[in-house]
């Protein structure tokens, strides 16, 4: 393993965990009109872990507990908006997809792997 980042890339890297999960459940909005119930259910848990894994991070300690139920989440076919990437899927999967925690779950696994001091490509 290489060199973990420091200073203001720590920050930055540290930072774009959770916020990668706030921005992303705004895609769909949160509240009552905006997507099923269990998808605000989902992005609330996802959000709570961002900050849990920045948390962490911060701190030194290891996150591997903590990226296992985030990519599981993610994984679960449990979002009902109509953003584009998840058109193919609801078509698929009787009006559900899986994909709308998938950019924030890759940004938050590839944060967690720069501030081990591996390179992500």
């Amino acid at each position: 393993m290489g060199d973990a980042p420091e200073g203001k890339l720590r920050a930055v890297l540290i930072l774009a965990i959770p916020i990668a999960f706030v921005l992303d459940s705004q895609i769909c909005g949160l509240g009552l009109k905006a997507c099923s119930t269990l998808c605000n259910a989902f992005s609330f848990t996802l959000i709570g872990l961002g900050v849990l894994i920045a948390v962490q991070l911060l701190r030194g300690k290891s996150v591997g507990l903590l990226l296992l139920p985030m990519v599981v989440i993610a994984l679960i076919p449990h979002c009902t908006c109509g953003a584009p990437i998840n058109t193919i899927w609801q078509s698929i999967l009787n009006g559900y997809a899986p994909t709308c925690q998938v950019i924030p779950s890759a940004t938050a696994l590839f944060a967690v792997a720069a501030m081990r001091g591996v390179r992500t490509r």
